[in-house]
């Protein structure tokens, strides 16, 4: 877990220091959750989620600390994503449907499927190519269930439309009961755990919204009502060809 900034030398006086680039990687967690000992803590927003970067020795980089090393937050990002692509084993399997959190309700569409990364899972959302290679593979745009940080389950377009059938329902009721089973995971997950955020940090929540990603545009969606969400705006993920060598 993070520590405060108050404990790290590094944050002394507020003195900004000398960024690593080989030793930067990303966080995604929901906003709410992200620790708020720093206001100038550098976060890309996603719908409800946000990304934010982190040292090797897990120091939280501000927006002071990528003006001393004259580097934009976009540089940043590019480079963090590239060197966890290399570091990281990145995959999309089968959903272990006997898992736990796996309920009824993903044994009740075929062919579940789950992200597996570190340093967790939720956060091969974002590398360049992973949801594009994935959904291309199948033919089919995507449905993401972001379950918490280490489960994050996706369902294709196809897959959802098979559901509809078998169950004689319109893709806007299954969806808007996908949006419900998420949201009482979540008042089941704030029923069991203290309020307190320390304790919050055990099972991170990553997103009360389902997502949507379309594979043409590369682009992901939030989904309210059983529909995409036009308030919400889009995310552009990075394209694959953004991978470059990590400077040191």
């Amino acid at each position: 877990m993070i520590r405060p900034a108050d404990d790290y030398d590094l944050y002394e006086d507020n003195k900004p220091f000398s960024i690593r680039k080989d030793k930067v990687t990303l966080r995604l967690l929901n906003k709410e959750l992200i620790p708020p000992w720093n206001p100038n803590i550098i976060i890309r927003n996603i719908f409800d989620m946000g990304i934010y970067y982190v040292t090797g020795d897990e120091n939280m980089i501000r927006e002071e600390d990528i003006e001393f090393n004259n580097i934009s937050e976009e540089k940043l990002y590019e480079i963090a994503v590239n060197k966890m692509i290399k570091e990281y084993d990145i995959t999309i399997s089968p959903a272990e449907t006997e898992n736990k959190i796996a309920n009824a309700f993903l044994l009740n569409i075929e062919n579940a499927n789950e992200c597996n990364s570190a340093p967790n899972n939720c956060v091969s959302l974002i590398y360049p190519g992973i949801l594009k290679n994935f959904a291309e593979k199948q033919h089919s745009n995507l449905y993401i269930l972001p379950l918490n940080i280490e489960y994050v389950y996706i369902f294709t377009e196809t897959d959802i439309k098979r559901k509809c059938k078998a169950e004689n329902k319109s893709k806007k009721e299954v969806l808007i009961a996908m949006e419900e089973y998420l949201q009482k995971q979540i008042e089941d997950y704030d029923n069991k755990v203290e309020i307190d955020i320390l304790s919050r940090y055990r099972i991170p929540i990553l997103s009360y919204k389902i997502l949507y990603y379309n594979r043409t545009y590369n682009e992901l969606y939030a989904l309210k009502n059983g529909k995409i969400d036009k308030t919400a705006g889009k995310y552009e993920l990075l394209p694959e060809n953004k991978q470059k060598e990590v400077p040191s």
